[in-house]
């Protein structure tokens, strides 16, 4: 999935970057967990079933032409 995300010029990558859960969202607003499409309403459920050092390090990617709308729903349902 091509995720168009804006760009940091300070930003370095940590190595914990690499193990960690990704959520990410695209610009039709589908969500992914892993890159596995998944229900906004069935993520909170599939991340408590993470294994918890993956849960400790979740990182949220959004396209920039993503819903606002769709954005506050993930990250309601990572809360």
């Amino acid at each position: 999935m091509k995720i168009n995300l804006p760009e940091s010029k300070t930003a370095q990558k940590q190595p914990s970057e690499l193990d960690h859960a990704i959520v990410s969202t695209d610009q039709e607003d589908q969500v992914k967990l892993d890159g596995r499409a998944i229900n906004v309403d069935e993520l909170e459920a599939a991340v408590r079933g993470l294994p918890e050092e993956r849960k400790s390090t979740l990182a949220l990617q959004a396209d920039k032409k993503a819903s606002f709308g769709t954005i506050i729903k993930v990250m309601d349902a990572l809360k």
